[in-house]
């Protein structure tokens, strides 16, 4: 196995005569001694390496070999590969793959093998969404990615290159924050071996000037090419413009092309977020993309604990007391209606039996209507569809009821017709028109409010997306 703490430009050394020799591949084996890793597919490619499936023999499980594209790289490019490895092994965090080994092959291309996240990336999560409501319940990733960048600040170390693409989904809701190959090392560097300081040296003296990361989600001293101004608050801000990118459905910067994104970034000209994003969340996303540094949140850690606080505050608040009176108030609307409907059939003069059930089926409809467009207004922060359907439901019960009532009324008429010898056809008839006509107004209306109450519905899931 190859030595995992020291690292040359060429080779791995060997600290005695037991080490195994350096690793070779042959064919699509990768030899450790052994032949211990069986290389399969390839996972993804960068401009710096490649990412390959391979089949660790050893332990029988898949891995991820990490190898640069050359064993002819470039002495910076060889150090940047290096670097990467060791803060990724170093990272000990559950959002950062476990680093299993490193080494050189013995045509002297670095490699090193990691933990394979079988899963999908944050952006491939965001093409497959259709609504602003299906892209906020992505935002426990980007807060499960804030956790570990918080946890990756207090170890000295800078990702410069968080987007979409570098954040991977598990198959099991595991979250974890990849590529680091621009990562700016400083306090991690307390747990590498001081043999690695001249790599860590070569690496945090980045050239004045040079514009390195992801344009559409680079901050603004990152796309001017400030270099000495990168710190926790550069990766805060490319966490809030991951963050807009959820509320929004495209990244804050995208121009005609590379130049065009990358002047947008630097002046931190991205479109307004939209105003019926709730306003907690718009202003912490705003407050993580603000212009000043000195304006954003310090670390990860402080925009992670405020996002997670906004989510804890969304959760409560869909058990808060305007849910509950929503639902409270309607089944008392729907009980008393009925009850005062009941009493007004039974007691009322025959010619005003039909008007008490009419008057209360126009009071629901309208009292339904209303209440649909003021969610609209509301964009369904209330939580009032609840009453919406229940005045609709109880249009319909209403008339159920009334005519109910009304052929309890005439029971009595129809008992002394018959008694009396008379024909009660007319009475029948009269009491089967007035029930099917209340019936029949008190469907049409239920049917027309669930109409509406559905077009409102689904033109605010599509203006809130």
């Amino acid at each position: 196995m190859a030595d995992s703490s020291t690292i040359d430009t060429g080779a791995t050394r060997r600290r005695d005569s037991t080490e195994v020799s350096p690793v070779v591949e042959s064919g699509r084996r990768l030899m450790s001694g052994e032949q211990r890793y069986d290389l399969r597919t390839t996972i993804g490619q960068g401009g710096m390496g490649r990412v390959l499936e391979a089949y660790d023999t050893q332990f029988s499980r898949v891995v991820a070999v990490k190898e640069l594209h050359s064993a002819n790289a470039d002495e910076l490019t060889r150090e940047r590969f290096a670097l990467e490895a060791l803060i990724t092994g170093n990272l000990e965090h559950a959002g950062v793959p476990a680093v299993y080994e490193r080494g050189v092959r013995a045509d002297g291309a670095p490699y090193y093998v990691m933990r394979r996240v079988q899963g999908k990336t944050l952006d491939q999560a965001l093409k497959e969404t259709t609504t602003l409501k299906e892209r906020l319940a992505l935002a426990v990733v980007v807060l499960k990615a804030a956790q570990t960048m918080g946890f990756a600040h207090s170890q000295g170390v800078v990702h410069r290159d968080l987007k979409p693409q570098n954040i991977l989904i598990g198959q099991h809701g595991e979250v974890f924050v990849v590529d680091w190959g621009l990562a700016k090392a400083r306090g991690a560097a307390a747990r590498m071996s001081a043999e690695h300081s001249s790599v860590r040296g070569a690496m945090n003296e980045t050239v004045q000037g040079s514009v390195v990361g992801t344009p559409s989600y680079m901050a603004p001293e990152q796309a001017r090419g400030q270099t000495d101004a990168l710190d926790e608050r550069t990766d805060v801000f490319a966490l809030g413009a991951v963050l807009y990118h959820l509320l929004m459905g495209r990244p804050p910067f995208l121009g005609h092309d590379v130049e065009g994104t990358v002047k947008l970034a630097a002046a931190n000209q991205a479109p307004r977020i939209d105003q019926r994003v709730p306003p907690p969340l718009r202003a912490l996303c705003e407050r993580a993309m603000a212009t000043d540094p000195g304006a954003r949140f310090r670390n990860a850690e402080e925009f992670a604990n405020a996002l997670e606080h906004f989510a804890s505050e969304s959760f409560l608040r869909s058990f808060s007391p305007i849910s509950l009176v929503a639902n409270v108030t309607s089944g008392v609307m729907m009980a008393v209606g009925i009850l005062l409907l009941v009493v007004v059939s039974f007691f009322l003069p025959p010619t005003l039996a039909v008007g008490p059930a009419l008057w209360m089926m126009v009071f629901l409809a309208v009292t339904g209507l209303v209440i649909s467009l003021f969610e609209e207004r509301t964009q369904g922060r209330l939580n009032l569809w609840p009453m919406s359907l229940s005045a609709a439901i109880a249009s319909f019960l209403v008339g159920f009821t009334g005519a109910a009532g009304r052929v309890g009324k005439e029971i009595p008429r129809l008992n002394a017709a018959v008694n009396s010898g008379r024909a009660p056809g007319d009475i029948v008839e009269e009491v089967i028109g007035y029930g099917v006509t209340l019936i029949v107004l008190g469907g049409l209306m239920c049917v027309v409010q669930l109409l509406v109450w559905g077009m409102v519905h689904r033109r605010t899931l599509t203006r809130r997306s």
